[in-house]
């Protein structure tokens, strides 16, 4: 057998157990901490920031994001009636990166911008949703290694207009998420027309072999 430890001195497994439970008080102490600063930064990003045209520009323009804009007067009654659906939108967890941005165009350079974009012509509350996109002749023209990524204008989609007054969050959660997923059936080359079509084809197939069944049942009733 090896030596006997000096008296008074901390066994291997008394060594271990210290070092649990000074792990387990660190957790219990900066747990608190850690979710605090998880949540703010969720809160920060989806914190709708306030645009003007210069901002539009080096927020939304020049950036690989996809964004939901608000378009609102502060007189506006059905605005401040949308405002709580604002609210909730940004507390939602969206499985798309999603950034969030309001525009008063009770300002110059909110009207500005809401007059560039052509969203007074469609009444308030109005919602945007702008996805950044490629353009497909430069991404064939890039060197093999480098980033294949070039910021253009983004596309713009309406979302809320001034004729859905009392439109849901959920409601309206539901309309970017369709826009969101066309416009990745578009981005991959997939007509949307065709594939309504089929949709449309395959349900015609559907309903007119269940009425074939159901035609055949009948008359081996009646025999």
């Amino acid at each position: 057998p090896g030596p006997a430890p000096p008296a008074g001195a901390p066994r291997p497994m008394g060594r271990l157990r210290q070092k649990l439970i000074y792990l387990a008080v660190a957790m219990f102490l900066l747990g608190p901490m850690l979710y605090t600063s998880l949540r703010v930064n969720q809160q920060a990003l989806h914190y709708a920031i306030s645009l003007d045209e210069e901002r539009f520009k080096r927020f939304v323009v020049e950036s690989e994001d996809s964004w939901l804009v608000d378009f609102f007067d502060p007189k506006c009654e059905s605005c401040q009636a949308f405002m709580p659906v604002w609210k909730e939108l940004q507390s939602h967890t969206w499985v798309h990166s999603l950034r969030f941005a309001s525009v008063d165009i009770s300002t110059n350079g909110g009207m500005e911008l809401a007059r560039h974009l052509g969203v007074l012509e469609q009444g308030l509350p109005n919602v945007q949703l702008f996805l950044q996109t490629s353009d497909p002749d430069e991404d064939d023209g890039e060197q093999e290694g480098e980033k294949a990524s070039h910021l253009h204008k983004p596309a713009q989609y309406k979302v809320v207009s001034g004729d859905d007054s009392g439109i849901s969050a959920r409601d309206v959660e539901q309309r970017v998420l369709r826009l969101l997923h066309d416009a990745q059936l578009e981005a991959m080359g997939i007509d949307l027309d065709e594939e309504e079509d089929e949709e449309a084809e395959g349900a015609k197939d559907g309903a007119a072999e269940e009425a074939t069944v159901v035609k055949d049942s009948l008359e081996g009733d009646r025999r």
